[in-house]
């Protein structure tokens, strides 16, 4: 799933709901654990993550492009 808040937007908390949205999603269809990723850059997304119960199960450093960045993947247990 991806999702992109309009800069206009940002910071009146419709990231934090269409999340919350999504987990209450996977968490009706049965899923006792989402996988959900961000780049380290992306301080915003990482912390609404981190906020939610996400853990960090590993990252790597993506050195394709002409800014490196690490490549997060957290998980979060519905339980």
């Amino acid at each position: 799933v991806y999702y992109e808040i309009e800069e206009s937007f940002r910071g009146q908390g419709y990231g934090r709901g269409l999340f919350r949205l999504g987990l209450e999603e996977a968490k009706r269809l049965g899923r006792a654990e989402v996988l959900i990723t961000c780049y380290e850059s992306n301080i915003p997304s990482r912390h609404l993550i981190e906020s939610s119960g996400g853990v960090l199960v590993s990252s790597c450093l993506l050195s394709n492009s002409l800014q490196p960045d690490r490549f997060l993947k957290f998980k979060i247990f519905l339980t």
